[in-house]
């Protein structure tokens, strides 16, 4: 399937009816009993916005359900596991600093793609190791970035407790969902990992993200999502 936003009338029912048993599917899961599309439903995408094939109004909602999926509930439940055996050496993250370098779209031409990647998947390499080669001239900001997180992994490594000068006490996960630190220019401790699941939606609320006014337009033109 490829779905073309510029012909949206033509694939109204599709929107209402199938786009969401097609994500699951191509996401590899198998929810025969409709529960999971319900809570999807419930939590993402909104009954008005699939009744009226809405779906430039989906896109954030679609962004964090793949987030979600194939990201976050998988790291969350990992750390889980190892917390229940490692209940004080487990120590959970999420980096939110956007550098001046990313690693959106990983070497492909974005020149194709309306927005910015914003903070990306494997960010955070970029100040452990520098790749690719430009990105190992970085900026005052970027240098203090990369010292930080070579003092994280370093003390890590060396005492079993990740610090850094200037770095909150990070505390190890000793709940089902945290606590956890969130790794940006100021970083701060949160209780609860699941708050980091609806970043796209709640940017659109605010404003902000990738449904910006300026964006609209070229969105009519690309090519969503899975392909058959």
């Amino acid at each position: 399937m490829v779905m073309v936003y510029s012909e949206r009338k033509k694939n109204e029912s599709y929107i209402a009816y199938n786009l969401l048993d097609d994500l699951l599917e191509r996401f590899g899961i198998e929810d025969t009993t409709g529960a999971l599309k319900g809570i999807l439903r419930q939590k993402l995408v909104s009954q008005y916005q699939m009744s009226e094939a809405d779906f430039y109004s989906m896109i954030p909602d679609l962004v964090d359900m793949a987030g979600i999926i194939t990201m976050k509930i998988p790291i969350l439940r990992t750390a889980q596991i190892n917390a229940k055996d490692q209940p004080k050496n487990t120590f959970l993250y999420s980096f939110n600093y956007e550098g001046e370098y990313t690693r959106f779209g990983y070497g492909d031409n974005k020149d194709n793609v309306p927005y910015d990647g914003g903070v990306c998947h494997n960010d955070e390499n970029i100040y452990l190791f520098p790749y690719p080669d430009y990105a190992a001239h970085l900026n005052d900001a970027d240098t203090t970035m990369a010292r930080t997180m070579i003092d994280l992994w370093t003390s890590f490594v060396e005492t079993g407790k990740p610090s850094a000068y200037g770095f909150p006490s990070w505390p190890p996960m000793s709940k089902r969902n945290g606590p956890y630190v969130r790794i940006n220019r100021k970083s701060w401790i949160d209780p609860d990992y699941t708050t980091d699941f609806y970043k796209a939606v709640s940017d659109a609320r605010a404003g902000e993200g990738i449904l910006r006014p300026e964006n609209k337009d070229k969105m009519f033109h690309i090519q969503f999502v899975v392909r058959k």
